[in-house]
């Protein structure tokens, strides 16, 4: 595949704010390495495809953990509640904060948390390299979902998005 030149230079900080605009989730991805458990937070989560089932994520070609997941055979997806934010935030900075964390039994795979809004237990399918990103795509195995508020991440803060199925007013 061929990449045409840009037709206009974008500043990297415009681009950077301008995407900022965009809602998203947050999620934890987490596997299992020889040093133990890691996790990291993202917000690159998307689906990919229903059959068969895949979804993906980015992390930076610059950071310590990407050698660790690209190299993962088995991760967890965990989409975040608004709840989990304060017990997982720890992720943002430490690979291994899994401390205040409900954790499902699962001694030989990829740390699961518990209570996230849905949870997507996955296998490798490809990775794809992509400017400063490496692109994971995942195969899903097996998930979980609860109701609940969840995580969302907007113009460079955590906030919560409250839901109908959570409402106080709900008919």
């Amino acid at each position: 595949m061929t990449h045409a030149a840009p037709k206009f230079q974008v500043d990297p900080s415009a681009f950077r704010s301008a995407l900022g605009k965009f809602a998203t989730g947050v999620a934890l991805v987490s596997t299992r390495t020889d040093a133990g458990p890691m996790g990291i937070m993202v917000n690159s989560f998307a689906s990919v495809s229903l059959d068969p089932p895949l979804v993906l994520w980015s992390i930076d070609k610059n950071s310590k953990r990407r050698p660790s997941f690209e190299v993962a055979q088995e991760t967890a997806i965990h989409i975040l509640a608004a709840d989990q934010h304060a017990d997982c935030i720890g992720f943002t900075k430490d690979a291994q904060a899994f401390g205040g964390l409900t954790l499902a039994d699962n001694a030989n795979g990829p740390p699961l948390v518990e209570g996230c809004l849905a949870r997507f237990e996955c296998s490798a399918f490809v990775t794809q390299d992509a400017g400063d990103h490496i692109i994971l795509i995942a195969r899903v195995d097996q998930l979980t979902t609860r109701d609940a508020d969840p995580l969302v991440f907007f113009e460079g803060a955590f906030g919560s998005l409250p839901t109908a199925h959570n409402s106080d007013d709900q008919t």
